[in-house]
């Protein structure tokens, strides 16, 4: 076989040709054939022309179908994003569009942040609005002490408007801190459970109570020393604080309060015990309600939210607590702490 066999590019006659030769062995003979260079460009053309033009005519309606598509899908994202334009801390309410099932997890996602930011929203008014109208009534008395002591003509009326004024201001620091534990009850997430000792909370609990209180009655605690509840500490003892200060201001001068804890077999009940007086009835459904406070009771220092810190630190211990007044005059609360150590 010729080495020349294949395609040749040839002169001839002032033109360009392509050439093709092959040698057939069977006949002997060598075949060769040779198309002008201009003709081949012209047929490469038309040959180029018969295949894309029905392609073009095919990508239109591709073309139009896939714009339409792309068209429709961001057409929801930017319903959905004008939606979400209008939404402002007076306006959060929840999404409701008919939208595809890919971008239905996003709809439920932001429903589910929009019902807290308005949940946060609503906190934030509530506890605003509770500390300006509990913060009011202190502010004004204290700026009626002062003006009496600016007015005051001898040392006894000094004495007595400085007195009110350390009396009025001690409120008002009280009534701002339980503001502040509210506040941060409020927006706590997530609680630290450890295994902690009874005796050792209520000790430090009983510490913080002032001791004219604690002087005013005498005290009975009946707590093993081995007991221990599941309990964040600081928030336990904030509940003990709090309901041992409540039995020490309201409980008869000079009478026992009892405190006792007995473990069951699914929980630890503590008990704690105070002798009050009946008239009036206390009211206990109401017991824990944000600045409820008896009538009968104004003359006692607080500000009403004792107890409702303790509901809201019960609630996220999952205790269950109780008030009730017994036939011999005995005000008790029970504390049903669920026994999670073993």
């Amino acid at each position: 076989m010729s080495p020349n066999t294949g395609y040749h590019v040839i002169k001839y006659d002032d033109h360009e040709w392509i050439g093709f030769s092959l040698f057939a062995a069977d006949l002997d003979v060598w075949i060769f054939t040779a198309q002008r260079e201009d003709f081949r460009d012209e047929l490469s053309v038309h040959v180029a022309l018969d295949h894309l033009i029905p392609l073009c005519i095919a990508l239109i309606p591709i073309l139009m179908l896939v714009w339409f598509a792309v068209y429709w899908g961001t057409n929801l994202i930017k319903v959905l994003s004008i939606k979400l334009s209008q939404t402002g801390p007076n306006n959060l309410k929840q999404l409701d569009l008919k939208l595809p099932r890919e971008l239905e997890p996003f709809q439920h996602a932001i429903n589910s942040l929009l019902a807290e930011l308005k949940e946060y929203v609503i906190k934030e008014k509530r506890f605003i609005a509770d500390a300006s109208h509990e913060l009011r009534t202190p502010l004004s008395i204290l700026q009626l002490h002062t003006d009496n002591l600016s007015e005051a003509k001898s040392p006894a009326d000094m004495l007595n408007a400085n007195l009110a004024i350390q009396k009025s201001t001690k409120r008002l620091s009280h009534l701002v801190f339980q503001l502040m534990e509210i506040q941060k009850l409020e927006h706590l997430d997530q609680l630290r459970f450890l295994p902690t000792v009874l005796l050792n909370v209520l000790s430090d609990a009983m510490a913080q109570i002032e001791s004219k209180y604690l002087d005013n009655v005498s005290w009975d605690i009946q707590v093993d020393s081995a007991t221990k509840l599941l309990v964040e500490a600081a928030l336990f003892q904030c509940v003990l604080r709090n309901l041992l200060d409540n039995a020490a201001k309201y409980a008869q001068k000079g009478s026992v309060v009892k405190v006792n804890a007995e473990e069951e077999l699914t929980f630890c009940k503590i008990t704690i015990r105070n002798f009050i007086s009946t008239e009036p009835t206390p009211d206990l459904p109401r017991l824990g309600e944000r600045f409820f406070r008896h009538a009968a009771n104004q003359d006692i220092e607080g500000s009403g939210l004792g107890l409702s810190i303790v509901r809201k630190i019960i609630d996220l211990h999952q205790i269950e607590l109780t008030y009730r007044v017994s036939n011999n005059e005995e005000f008790i609360v029970e504390l049903k702490v669920p026994n999670n150590l073993s």
